[in-house]
Formats: structure tokens, C-alpha cells, sequence
């Protein structure tokens, strides 16, 4: 099997795992409002994040091929490359299979053009393998009301509040689509998003 099937298929399998890790978790640790809101990005209830990393590394582990799963990793180098993902699978050799970074809804916004594509093309950059890469968003695909979904101004001072609330996923898929570096598309970067506690590769929406 060509190495690209083979890489999709391990990103398949990873969403896959991941959704059976949403599906099974009790409601009183997993809403709708995790994803689609901000309710869990607040002082004193900052939750989404963390609690999705291990939702995350549940999933890695369940993976056969998963040997090692590393959290918060720092894979930088000497010479100023650095590469930050939320979690990283290895297999038995120590190999990295995946990387992945989680943004949650407080962070759907223009750094993922450089905080995460652009750190990850600059780093494979430096790599003899290619090491497949997954981004998954946290962007409602329906209207949000101000007491729902933040704009912050002091990130997004070129964008409307009322364009990004009318449909978050569109709005920001759009503006990536239009601003990535194009080489990404040249490397096996994938895109997934959180529509609620449902999740749905997006890579499709980037594609021009």
C-alpha cells in the first residue's frame, strides 16, 4: 500500500478512535457547549483544552500501532526551528507516527496560519521522514450569539464580529484557505474540526 494511504488511513483511524472516546464520555464532562462555546475557556472553569488533550492521548493509545504518546511536546532545534504540537504518537522504534494540535474555541483564529502550519512546514523542513500533521479546530458551523462566541479584538481587529458569529467553521476556512502557505498542501497536513461534540475531517474545506 502506497505510504500516502497508509498515512490517511492512520489520521482516519485516529479520528475515529477519538469520536468513540466523545461518544462514551459522560455528559457530565463532555457537552455540546465544550466545543461550541465559550463557556469552558473562562477563568475558573478553563477546561477544554486540557480535558480534550486527554480525550486525545485516550485515543492515541488505543491505536495498535501506538507505542509512545508524548504530551506538550518541544520538538525544536538549534538552529531556531520550533515545533510545538499538543501531542505526538511514536511507534516501538521511537519513530513519531502523528502529530497533533488541539485549538480550542478561543483559539480558532488567524495563528493557526503560523503557530501551527507555518511551525510544522519550517520543521519538516529539517526532517529525512515526512511525519503526518493534524490540526482540529473548535468551530460551531451555525450562528452564534455574543454571550455564546467571542471575538477577540486584540487578535482580530481586521475581522466583523457578526461575519465570524454568523458561522465560525466558514468564516475562518475561508480566511485560511486564502492566507496558508500553499506548500502545506504538498505534506500530509490534515484539518478536523468540533461542530459540538461531533467531529468531521475539514481538510476539504481549505482546498481550493
Amino acid at each position: 500500500m502506497p505510504a500516502e494511504r497508509l498515512r490517511c488511513s492512520l489520521i482516519e483511524d485516529f479520528l475515529a478512535a477519538l469520536q468513540k472516546c466523545l461518544e462514551e464520555a459522560p455528559s457530565a464532562v463532555l457537552e455540546s457547549a465544550m466545543f461550541d462555546t465559550f463557556k469552558y475557556t473562562t477563568t475558573g472553569s478553563c477546561f477544554c483544552h486540557p480535558r480534550t488533550l486527554g480525550f486525545l492521548a485516550k485515543a492515541a493509545w488505543s491505536l495498535p500501532t501506538t507505542a509512545a504518546v508524548e504530551i506538550d511536546v518541544h520538538l525544536n532545534s538549534g538552529d531556531g526551528i520550533r515545533f510545538n504540537p499538543d501531542v505526538v504518537l511514536r511507534d516501538g522504534d521511537g519513530v513519531a507516527l502523528l502529530a497533533i494540535d488541539f485549538e480550542s474555541p478561543n483559539s480558532g483564529d488567524p495563528r493557526v496560519i503560523e503557530k501551527d502550519v507555518g511551525a510544522y512546514l519550517r520543521w519538516i523542513d529539517t526532517q529525512v521522514a515526512p511525519v503526518p500533521y493534524l490540526i482540529i479546530t473548535s468551530l460551531p458551523s451555525k450562528q452564534r450569539s455574543r454571550s455564546e462566541w467571542t471575538v477577540r479584538y486584540y487578535r482580530n481587529a481586521d475581522h466583523s464580529k457578526s461575519e465570524v458569529r454568523e458561522n465560525p467553521l466558514k468564516y475562518w476556512c475561508s480566511y485560511w484557505r486564502d492566507h496558508l502557505d500553499p506548500r502545506w498542501k504538498d505534506h500530509p497536513v490534515e484539518f478536523a474540526n468540533f461542530d459540538g461534540t461531533r467531529l468531521h475531517a475539514s481538510t476539504e474545506l481549505l482546498m481550493k
